[in-house]
């Protein structure tokens, strides 16, 4: 996934500290969101309409929004995020993501290269999408943001993920489903469907939407296409997974301890695993002293569903657990997953090339815990 943006901004400049006094700041919570997301809404037209932002008499006008959303972003210190929603991985490096990507898209801007500009704004989807699917934490945005911007992503995907960077949750879900239940049977993608139906599953558990939805949405898609061998054990495990995570009434703490059956089929868990990466991400919120512990698990868990966020989150947890706890038996356990991962990552048919950059990043982290 690219990096991203968008209204993540929204949930970080909820988090906002570290101001020049000179400055006038928000006095509430809301103010803060409504602040970044007022300036948020004035560049969306030009993101995501190549017209409007390939027109040399539109640039100055986005150069100056891109400049108001760097002077909020600047606003947020990683301090205060960690206080706020926990020293989560995620978070931090969605922060300093945020504000590269702000500083890159405005340089290109600059310098008259407005289509890579635009395409690094576009990309800034990912991060606030990871950020507003982390956990439920925020509210459902209110801004007036038309729909006609969205329109013009055509990927049913891509354009629940802008819905939720803007955290429109329910619209995000109602066009994943309408992509859905709109294609004609002899047309059925069944991979794409797959994605979808994942992508419906990750955006409901994660901003905690009735769960009773996801399981008619479901069972509705089953009965309408009637999908492959695979893909219809798969759902038959995710509905089960729905029934009994709403059955002890959404608490992830109590669902994660229930007694689960092992499937031979990959994605059998991918409900199982949604719910399992809330409850550790919340955990880090509310303080947890295992931290250690979390940043393991959701490494695994990011390692086997990258598609939850983007590629190297699972290294970045791993790496967090060996700070965190250095010399102690759960870092060499990170480290050796660090190590493999990173194996994984540089290996082809020719071999395993590791760049020396990423060879000094091991020989960092297996001193640090403790295996030199």
């Amino acid at each position: 996934m690219g990096k991203s943006i968008f209204i993540c901004m929204i949930t970080f400049l909820s988090i906002s500290c570290a101001v020049n006094k000179k400055e006038e700041q928000p006095k509430t919570w809301s103010s803060t969101m409504n602040q970044m997301g007022e300036s948020f809404a004035e560049i969306l037209p030009y993101i995501f309409d190549d017209k409007k932002s390939a027109d040399p008499s539109n640039k100055q006008i986005i150069i100056k929004k891109i400049g108001k959303l760097k002077k909020a972003a600047g606003h947020i210190s990683d301090k205060t995020a960690v206080k706020i929603l926990g020293k989560d991985p995620i978070v931090l490096n969605s922060i300093r993501g945020l504000k590269d990507d702000l500083d890159r898209a405005e340089s290109l801007y600059e310098n008259g290269f407005s289509a890579s500009g635009q395409n690094i704004l576009k990309s800034t989807v990912g991060f606030c999408y990871q950020c507003h699917t982390r956990t439920n934490f925020g509210a459902e945005n209110t801004l007036k943001i038309p729909d006609g911007i969205f329109t013009k992503i055509s990927d049913p995907v891509q354009r629940s993920k802008a819905y939720v960077a803007t955290r429109q949750f329910e619209k995000a879900l109602a066009e994943l489903k309408k992509s859905l239940m709109n294609t004609s049977a002899g047309n059925v993608n069944t991979f794409e469907h797959e994605k979808v139906l994942k992508t419906y599953l990750s955006i409901a558990i994660k901003s905690d939407r009735p769960v009773t939805n996801s399981i008619n949405t479901l069972s509705e898609y089953v009965a309408k296409y009637q999908p492959p061998f695979y893909l219809a054990e798969n759902i038959k495990s995710w509905v089960s997974s729905l029934k009994d995570w709403d059955r002890v009434k959404g608490k992830s703490a109590s669902y994660i301890n229930l007694s689960k059956k092992p499937s031979a089929l990959y994605d059998a868990d991918y409900v199982d695993t949604l719910i399992q990466a809330q409850f550790y991400h919340d955990q880090i919120m509310r303080g947890t002293t295992k931290l250690s512990d979390m940043y393991y698990q959701l490494g695994k868990i990011y390692e086997k569903y990258p598609e939850f966020n983007y590629w190297d989150i699972s290294k970045t947890y791993y790496a967090a657990c060996i700070n965190e706890s250095p010399k102690t038996s759960i870092a060499k356990t990170c480290y050796a997953d660090l190590e493999r991962a990173i194996h994984v990552d540089y290996s082809g048919s020719g071999g395993i090339f590791i760049p020396s950059s990423e060879l000094l990043r091991l020989k960092i982290y297996k001193a640090k815990a403790g295996l030199n």
